[in-house]
């Protein structure tokens, strides 16, 4: 059993916590090699406002405007499953911002 930590900008914050203006940092108990997918599924079963707002429904990958980051390296999008936490991994979730 292990813990990993998943961080979250105050923009994707304010979905669990409304107004909230500083990060969110939400501490999981893990099984080692437990699947980011696996555990953000659990957020998002606690959770309808972040399950609407981080997860794509027919995947359960992340939606298209939310960026993954483990432990300083961006992680592709498209198959959390493959992406396995180990103790003390931390993982930061952020919109991905557009400009011009």
């Amino acid at each position: 059993m292990g813990k990993a930590w998943i961080k979250l900008t105050p923009s994707l914050a304010s979905v669990l916590r409304p107004r909230a203006t500083n990060w969110l940092v939400l501490d999981r108990d893990i099984t080692e090699g437990d699947s980011l997918k696996d555990v953000l599924a659990g957020l998002a079963d606690s959770d309808g406002a972040f399950r609407k707002a981080i997860l794509n429904a027919e995947t359960g990958n992340l939606s298209e405007g939310v960026l993954a980051v483990l432990n300083d390296c961006v992680l592709p999008t498209d198959d959390l499953a493959t992406v396995k936490l180990h103790d003390g991994d931390t993982v930061i979730l952020l919109p991905v911002y557009t400009g011009g």
